[in-house]
């Protein structure tokens, strides 16, 4: 009786084992409403073609909508519109329209220690052209992943897209909602979606964590990289940010080595993000590599690739990261700040996006200065006389910050009275703003956005978006003009 006793207790064990062990190891569903965006069957209520068949209707139940939205229910026997291999789920789908979106926030919020894989079927019509579509992960307002039209599907066809996310311990966004956001990026034709899922699973890849790190110009240092997966899937290792003078090797072990020789003519300091992925799983971890004696001549080199170094934001505006809007992609690498990533500047709401504290050094000569070089990118409207973008500086005077003095401006959608009413934009451009005045000083920079009211005539536009921001030091030279002789 005795030995039954334990054999049913055993199995007791067994069970609640096997209950508790998909918890663990594999991934769950989270709630979405309406992830087929299936509504009743077509009825009087509805848009419909001549065949009565394909009809369409601006809801989308469960889901916000921005712009010209639409469910659709197409019609599967029409060889023009239809999709001939029929629908990834149920008979409906959602049909945006150019600049639309639709959103929903989900009841889930971001946990540490989660992989998050967004899943959503992107349709493209057989009867439009080239599409364009971003598929977007939040949690908060802090963009998690996003998918800005990686891959197109043939005309006639769905693709499946994939955008992941690992929330690792102390992620800003943690408790926070998470959101989905489809969107329509292009100017001309329609995109379709269907079918949107969201598994959570818990994250078995592990990255050692790096100290900040100094070196010497003209010296060479080494920085191990380490990472490991209890499942023990292949880990792939990289690096964002590195500097020219820097080498990475991914052993494909889970290890790797950062090695480092830098010259003199390189900034003080730099950031970078080692990532380690295996299977839908990333984690990273951010280190500051201090280099030491250098000759002074580079002060600041910022390309807005790796997140936390060291810029803030006022009331809001500013973003870091890769750009869905404006000029769509980076001068250099991937990433930008920009007044908005992913739409345009909201109205009458001015921000600043700030500079760490610098040092500015002390010139050696007259001939020396000091410059601030940047590329930028932007798209203002002029209407009311106030759209602009400033470059300021606030110097430190032992005690206190000083006011915000404009240095340039760089961007001005007014230009006068005559040209009030008009757009004032701009492809990938070098700007320059001369800081030897401040020679010696501690300062703080800023790109002060500043935006009026929007209406009819005076419309919210793309912004402003900068990269490669430089502080440099030397004496400025002419440039050599080549005479073909």
């Amino acid at each position: 009786m005795k030995k039954r006793g334990h054999i049913k207790l055993w199995i007791l064990v067994g069970i609640l084992l096997s209950f508790i062990e998909p918890f663990n190891s594999f991934a769950l569903s989270a709630n979405i409403s309406n992830p087929s965006f299936e509504e009743d069957r077509p009825d009087t209520t509805w848009t419909c073609d001549g065949s009565g068949i394909s009809c369409w209707k601006g809801i989308a139940t469960g889901w916000m909508l921005n712009g010209s939205v639409d469910t659709w229910h197409p019609n599967p026997d029409d060889p023009v519109s239809g999709y001939p291999n029929g629908l990834p789920d149920g008979e409906n789908v959602v049909a945006i329209n150019p600049s639309g979106s639709v959103e929903q926030t989900l009841e889930e919020v971001l946990s540490e220690g989660y992989t998050y894989s967004l899943e959503v079927n992107v349709g493209h019509r057989p009867d439009v052209g080239s599409i364009q579509y971003a598929v977007q992960l939040y949690a908060g307002d802090s963009l998690l992943g996003y998918d800005n039209g990686s891959q197109i599907p043939d005309a006639g066809e769905f693709l499946t897209i994939t955008v992941n996310y690992t929330a690792q311990p102390g992620d800003p966004s943690a408790g926070q909602p998470l959101s989905i956001r489809l969107a329509n990026t292009g100017s001309a034709n329609q995109v379709n979606f269907d079918l949107v899922s969201l598994d959570v699973s818990p994250t078995t890849l592990e990255l050692s964590p790096i100290d900040n790190q100094a070196v010497e110009a003209g010296g060479l240092l080494s920085v191990p990289v380490t990472a490991t997966d209890s499942d023990g899937q292949p880990i792939a290792l990289s690096v964002v940010g590195l500097p020219p003078f820097a080498t990475f090797t991914d052993y494909g072990d889970g290890t790797g080595l950062i090695e480092f020789s830098p010259d003199v003519d390189v900034a003080p300091y730099y950031y970078l993000n080692v990532i380690a992925q295996a299977g839908n799983q990333m984690v990273s971890d951010v280190f500051r590599l201090t280099v030491g004696s250098t000759d002074g001549s580079v002060i600041l080199k910022e390309s807005f690739e790796v997140y936390g170094s060291g810029w803030s934001v006022d009331n809001g505006v500013w973003e870091v990261g890769v750009p869905t809007s404006g000029p769509a992609s980076a001068h250099s690498g991937s990433s930008v700040a920009a007044t908005v990533l992913d739409g345009d500047y909201p109205a009458q709401t001015d921000s600043r996006l700030i500079s760490p504290v610098l040092a500015l050094p002390t010139l050696g000569s007259a001939e020396e200065g000091i410059e601030l070089r940047f590329w930028h990118w932007f798209d203002y409207d002029g209407g009311d006389q106030r759209d602009k973008g400033y470059v300021q500086v606030s110097v430190w005077d032992g005690s206190n910050w000083g006011a915000w003095t404009t240095l340039a401006t760089p961007v001005d959608a007014h230009e006068g009275a005559a040209n009030a009413y008009r757009t004032y934009n701009s492809g990938w451009s070098r700007g320059a703003v001369d800081l030897t005045a401040y020679a010696g000083q501690q300062v703080r920079l800023a790109f002060y956005h500043v935006a009026g009211q929007v209406n009819a005539w005076d419309p919210s536009r793309s912004g402003w978006y900068l990269d490669e921001v430089e502080l440099w030091r030397g004496n400025p030279q002419m440039p050599v003009i080549e005479g073909f002789e």
